[in-house]
């Protein structure tokens, strides 16, 4: 049976760490997903940090393990990489991997810390026809898969109010919702909102998020101390209550207009019993979708042009509010807006500065 030659660069939480919290539905980590495919040989690594480097070959017997990324990918034939770096570094090192020959990149979200680096990482890949995915983990989770399902076959009828919320980081954990969303239901149109500052490079925000189909959500995120994912689909015969974490129990609730119990007349929510499809690992399924991909069996489930378009969304933000909340049409012209800072970059070695 043909594998594939797999390769990490960035062993840090979600490149192998993430795998040590026992609390976890495991595997939620690049390096477990990877070994526990038949058709994925886990070869090499790479990452400045020894001690990581050590930690990770000891535990899966890697032999080939680098502190420079450009002599791993020049010295170890390889079919597929994860990026799992600090944003900053994403760009660079997804263009030298698709130069290199690598057929797949599965790239850590949010895809880039700008667009025109975004732009920029998606043309190299279909210049050099290697398949770009970016990890919003949310799209291969069978529960939002179920919610997609009963949204496709109008089990709430025509939707036409979101209010999503999500924790602290339009580029963190926002960016998870804006994928979800527009997985659901197609591009944005426009953006007007607000940051809500607290401190990091990453703030949160308050808006509105109007969708090209008319969909319109309310959006809210900001810091507490306690984690916060999830939205409320208003339809106009029913409702999915989507939220919770990437698990199996609590991920959401459809609840249908039905006549009320305590008044003639008319209808009411009531929650509706429903028969789950079964869970497995999103990590799992992501790496038997770049497995899939490579056998030309099926498309990616998210591309590197799904990336992109949940940075614009973040982007629009902070457009919007140093433009005082004025609503913010998509695409945007610009570019350039930087978002996180160029705190890290490689030198032409492949090491750090």
């Amino acid at each position: 049976m043909r594998k594939y030659r797999v390769g990490i660069i960035g062993c840090g939480r979600m490149g192998w760490l993430f795998n040590e919290d026992r609390l976890a539905d495991q595997p939620v980590s690049h390096a477990e997903a990877y070994l526990l495919n038949k058709k994925t040989e886990f070869s090499a690594v790479c990452d400045l940090d020894r001690e990581k480097l050590k930690g990770i070959s000891k535990k899966y017997d890697i032999k080939n393990i680098y502190t420079d990324y450009r002599k791993m990918l020049k010295k170890v034939d390889l079919d597929i990489v994860s990026i799992a770096t600090p944003t900053t570094l994403h760009k660079e090192v997804c263009g030298a991997a698709s130069a290199a020959g690598v057929r797949a990149i599965f790239c850590e979200k949010p895809i880039a810390a700008s667009l025109e680096e975004a732009d920029e990482m998606i043309r190299v890949c279909k210049r050099n026809k290697t398949v770009l995915m970016v990890n919003h983990t949310r799209r291969w989770d069978r529960s939002f898969n179920d919610v997609k399902g009963m949204l496709d076959k109008g089990d709430i009828g025509k939707v036409d109010l979101i209010i999503a919320f999500a924790a602290a980081g339009l580029m963190n954990s926002g960016t998870h919702l804006f994928d979800i969303l527009r997985y659901y239901f197609g591009d944005v149109l426009s953006v007007s909102g607000a940051l809500i500052p607290d401190g990091s490079t990453d703030p949160g925000g308050r808006g509105t998020v109007r969708f090209k189909n008319d969909i319109l959500t309310f959006f809210y995120s900001g810091f507490r101390e306690y984690v916060l994912f999830g939205a409320n689909i208003y339809g106009q015969k029913g409702m999915i209550d989507l939220g919770g974490q990437i698990r199996r129990d609590d991920a959401y609730r459809l609840l249908k207009a039905q006549a009320s119990r305590k008044e003639s007349g008319i209808k009411e929510l009531r929650r509706a019993n429903l028969k789950s499809s079964r869970w497995t690992p999103p990590m799992l399924n992501a790496v038997r979708n770049i497995v899939n991909v490579l056998d030309n069996k099926e498309p990616p489930l998210c591309t590197g042009e799904d990336g992109m378009a949940t940075v614009e969304v973040a982007m629009a933000f902070h457009e919007s509010d140093r433009e005082k909340t004025k609503k913010i049409t998509l695409p945007l012209k610009d570019r350039s807006l930087r978002l996180i800072p160029r705190e890290t970059s490689f030198t032409k070695n492949g090491r750090l500065e």
